[in-house]
């Protein structure tokens, strides 16, 4: 048989492709401080036989690069945290590659850096953001964080943000999320991180009549005896929120969970303890399990596994 050489899994919980037009090119299903921080972690990789780390504060996202899983959706991954211990959980010992990696809509990575090159990320308490304190305005934080004079006005503003390598594209989102306007107020709540957490969340969080959208790929390299070249096989999981209803990202962490706990009751799972599903036993019949559920991957070209 033929040995897996390469592995490279990306996933995303994004909105619908119908709501993915505002500057983050993305809705929040979840703590808008916890999407901010995963991307201020560093991130391991194996790229030919080479370990590439990225180092952290958002350093992850300059390894951001198109991801051309389908041709309509315009996507781009970048890595999420260590690798390396999946290639010996999951048996994978040939590879010399392997990558786990986060999807987003294209421009996402973009509009983040420049959030954390103006300090907006920071974790670290500021005075002028206590919530004994005065409300501030946007643009009299950003002020404060530029450590620009208060009556600084907005085109002044702006020429301190370009020294700060700002394109004109991650400028007009800015302005577009209202991080420069004096009419909107700034949650007051000790940190950048904390304070822009929330306002973006006001924003861009989903009504109860949009819907969510995951999408999956596990890619696999795998060399064939009298072959010269790997063959590459991608398999795919695409799975929609339905409006008024569970959201996709509900299903396939909750349904997994449930579906688990009940095989643990029915006698269906004998091990005991801290158990991880990577042995056929348990993930063989929980796949089947979700299929019923109508939750389930597919190779390309849409045939069923």
């Amino acid at each position: 048989g033929g040995k897996i050489v390469s592995f490279k899994s990306v996933c995303g919980g994004l909105p619908a492709p119908e709501l993915s037009s505002n500057p983050l090119k993305y809705k929040f299903s979840w703590s808008p401080k916890g999407v901010f921080l995963a991307v201020d972690n560093p991130a391991t990789f194996l790229q030919d036989g080479n370990v590439i780390e990225t180092g952290g504060q958002g350093k992850v996202l300059d390894f951001a690069e198109p991801a051309p899983i389908f041709a309509g959706l315009r996507l781009e991954q970048f890595p999420n945290r260590n690798s390396l211990p999946y290639i010996e959980e999951y048996g994978l010992h040939d590879c010399r590659s392997f990558f786990r990696g986060t999807l987003r809509y294209q421009g996402y990575a973009s509009i983040v850096k420049a959030l954390f090159k103006l300090g907006l990320l920071d974790k670290e308490e500021k005075s002028f953001l206590r919530p004994e304190n005065k409300p501030l305005s946007w643009r009299q934080v950003m002020c404060h964080i530029l450590e620009a004079n208060q009556t600084t006005s907005l085109d002044g503003l702006l020429k301190i943000i370009q020294q700060y390598g700002v394109s004109a594209d991650q400028m007009a989102a800015l302005q577009e999320m209202e991080l420069l306007s004096d009419s909107e107020m700034a949650p007051m709540l000790s940190t950048p991180v904390d304070s822009l957490s929330s306002s973006l969340a006001q924003k861009y969080s989903y009504t109860s009549e949009e819907r969510d959208f995951l999408v999956m790929r596990h890619s696999f390299g795998v060399e064939w005896p009298g072959k010269t070249e790997p063959e590459t096989i991608h398999v795919n999981m695409v799975q929609y929120g339905e409006p008024h209803n569970y959201s996709a990202m509900s299903k396939w962490v909750g349904l997994p969970c449930a579906l688990t706990a009940k095989m643990v009751l029915s006698g269906d799972i004998t091990q005991r303890g801290f158990v991880k599903p990577v042995t056929k036993d348990i993930y063989a019949p929980l796949l089947a399990r979700l299929r019923q559920h109508k939750l389930g991957d597919y190779k390309d070209g849409g045939t069923s596994l």
